[in-house]
C-alpha cells in the first residue's frame, strides 16, 4: 500500500503537462457569400410501376396564367326534313298515341275494328298498325289483275299497301269454315302451300289482314278456254301436294289465282282448309276436268307417277275412293294399264 509520503514524491517528480494551443482565429464572412449550392440529393429508388424521373437541377418556373379562349358560338342547328316518302309497301304506324312513345305502348293500344261490312275509307288498327280500307275487291277488279274475292265476307284492298283486309261477319264466328280461318292461315304458313299469307288479325279472328295476291283467277282463265300445259302442270303439282299432306281446301275457280311469272296456282282464301282423305281435293279438281280440258284417267296416271306407285299417298288414293264416280276413274286407269 502506497504511503502518503511516496504519493507526494510521485506528484513532485511527474513531467509537466503541455500548454494548451492557442485558439484558432475565426473569420466571419457575410452569409450570402458563405452559402454554397446545396449538394445534389441522391435520386430515390423508384417504386414498382412508377416512372423513373430525373431530379430537376432547378425549380420549374411557374408561367403566368393565360386566360382561356372563349369558344366560338356553334352553328345554328337545322332541322332536315327527308324528301323521300315512307315506303308505301310497309304498314304504317298510327302516330296519334298521345304521350305514348314506345313501340310496346303503341302495340298495346286498343284495336279499331270497322263495323261490318265496312266501306271504303274506314280505318282498321290492328296490333298498333293502321290500315285504311280502299276499294272492295270482287269480280269488278279482275281487269286490274287481282283475285275475285267474291265471298260472303267482304274483302277490301288496303290503300297504298299490297294488302287486303277481310271482315268476317260476327255471326260466323262459331262456324269453322269462317271463324277458323285465322288458325288455318297460321297452319298453312308452316306448309309449302302457296296462299295469301296472314299479316295481322284482330283478337277475335274476325278481321284478317292478308297479302294481296296478283294474278288471274281460274274462273277468268277457263272463260278464255282450257288450261295451258303450264297451268295443267301446276294443277297436278297442287293436287299432289294436298294429297301427300292429307289436306284439302276450297279449290273453287274464284279461290285459285294463276300467276304467270311464277307458274303456280295460289289460294287466296283459306276457308275450308282441313285434314282430309285424298279424294276431297281430287274430287274438286276432277269434277271440272272438262272445263280444264284434262282427261280424268290421264290426270290420275300422272298423279300416280308424281307420288310414286308404291307410296302411301297413292295407296290412299286407291283405297279411299268411295264414290262410284271416283271408282270409275280408277277402273279406267287400270284398264288402260292392262292394254
Amino acid at each position: 500500500m502506497m504511503t502518503a509520503r511516496r504519493f507526494l514524491w510521485t506528484l513532485l517528480l511527474a513531467p509537466a503537462a503541455p500548454a494548451p494551443a492557442a485558439a484558432a482565429k475565426v473569420e466571419l464572412v457575410p452569409v450570402e457569400t458563405a452559402r454554397s449550392a446545396p449538394a445534389a440529393r441522391p435520386a430515390l429508388q423508384p417504386t414498382l410501376g412508377a416512372p423513373l424521373i430525373a431530379p430537376l437541377a432547378a425549380p420549374l418556373a411557374v408561367p403566368a396564367p393565360v386566360p382561356a379562349a372563349i369558344p366560338a358560338a356553334p352553328a345554328a342547328q337545322q332541322t332536315v326534313i327527308p324528301s323521300a316518302p315512307a315506303d308505301p309497301g310497309a304498314p304504317i304506324f298510327d302516330g296519334d298515341f298521345g304521350d305514348k312513345t314506345s313501340l310496346a305502348e303503341a302495340v298495346a293500344a286498343p284495336d279499331i275494328i270497322p263495323e261490318w261490312p265496312g266501306r271504303t275509307g274506314d280505318v282498321a288498327r290492328i296490333a298498333g298498325r293502321t290500315y285504311v280500307l280502299g276499294e272492295r275487291l270482287g269480280a269488278v277488279v279482275q281487269a286490274n289483275g287481282h283475285g275475285d274475292y267474291e265471298g260472303t265476307n267482304p274483302v277490301y284492298r288496303v290503300k297504298d299497301q299490297p294488302l287486303v283486309v277481310k271482315l268476317i261477319h260476327p255471326g260466323f264466328k262459331e262456324i269453322g269454315l269462317f271463324g277458323g280461318e285465322r288458325d288455318a292461315l297460321v297452319e298453312m304458313a308452316r306448309l309449302p302451300i302457296a296462299h295469301s299469307g296472314l299479316v295481322a288479325s284482330s283478337a277475335d279472328g274476325l278481321v284478317l289482314v292478308k297479302e294481296l295476291v296478283s294474278g288471274v283467277s281460274l274462273r277468268r282463265v277457263t272463260e278464255a278456254g282450257p288450261l295451258s300445259p303450264e297451268q295443267r302442270a301446276a294443277l297436278l303439282e297442287m293436287a299432289a301436294l294436298y294429297v301427300s299432306l292429307g289436306r284439302t281446301a276450297d279449290l273453287s275457280l274464284t279461290n285459285l289465282v294463276w300467276q304467270e311469272k311464277e307458274r303456280r296456282l295460289v289460294l287466296i282464301d283459306s276457308g275450308g282448309f282441313d285434314f282430309a282423305q285424298p279424294w276431297a281435293p281430287l274430287g274438286q279438281i276432277l269434277s271440272r276436268r272438262n272445263l280444264f280440258g284434262i282427261d280424268g284417267a290421264g290426270f290420275l296416271s300422272a298423279l300416280r307417277k308424281r307420288l310414286g306407285p308404291d307410296s302411301p299417298a297413292w295407296r290412299a288414293v286407291e283405297t279411299s275412293a268411295r264414290s262410284p264416280a271416283y271408282q270409275a276413274l280408277l277402273a279406267d286407269l287400270h284398264d288402260r294399264g292392262r292394254r
